[in-house]
Parts: structure tokens; sequence; C-alpha cells
């Protein structure tokens, strides 16, 4: 069993502390934005921190303890990372490559007749 790191485990308690003088601050500062259909009922929080653990047993406690967060997000910078240069390929590749065999938007190739798909 490995518990959430001080750091991490702080940074989520401020963030709900943030998110919660925002929601107290919102019938004052928020005025205009509930005028045109806004509210503070349903915040989400996003943390950034940390790298993912190395280790399978530190992988699945980290993973157990960010699911069981609600109303806060939780992401590595190296998963953020990840992400950032998968939509940076995303949005610069050329059009061609995108709908070429094997790119993302590939339709997918016919199947053979005698190839039968059980959906349930």
């Amino acid at each position: 069993m490995y518990p959430p790191s001080h750091d991490i485990s702080g940074a989520v308690a401020q963030v709900l502390v943030q998110r919660d003088t925002f929601k107290e601050s919102f019938i004052f500062v928020g005025k205009e934005l509930s005028r045109s259909g806004h509210s503070a009922h349903a915040l989400t929080c996003l943390v950034i921190a940390g790298t993912t653990p190395e280790l399978q047993d530190e992988k699945e406690a980290f993973e157990r303890y960010r699911h069981s967060l609600h109303g806060v997000i939780v992401v590595t910078f190296d998963k953020l990372l990840e992400r950032l240069k998968s939509l940076y390929s995303l949005l610069t590749a050329k059009p061609e490559a995108l709908v070429a065999p094997g790119g993302p938007f590939c339709p997918p190739t016919e199947l053979e007749p005698d190839v039968e798909i059980d959906m349930f």
C-alpha cells in the first residue's frame, strides 16, 4: 500500500480550499457571469504535479487515489507532455497523413466475407 505523497495530497487540499473560496465569492464577483447563465455549483479543479510512478504497485495506488477524488483531476507532468505531443502531432499532420492507412482517421478496411463479429 502506497499513500499519496505529502505534496500531492497538499496540492489537492489547497485546490479544494481555493474552489470553496471561489464559490463563496462568486456571489459578489460573478454577478455578470450569473446573468449570462454561468454558475459556480459544479466546479472541477486541476492539479498538475509530479511524474507517473515507476513501480507497478505504486502506479496502481496512485491511480486508485487519483480516481477516488471527486471534482479534482490530477495529471502528472509526463502524462500532460505526452498528451500535448499527441495533440501537436494531430494538429500539424498533413490531411493526407490523417486518412492514410494506419492514420488516426483512416476508415476501417473491409472485412473478409467469412469473418463474423460478435457485438454482444
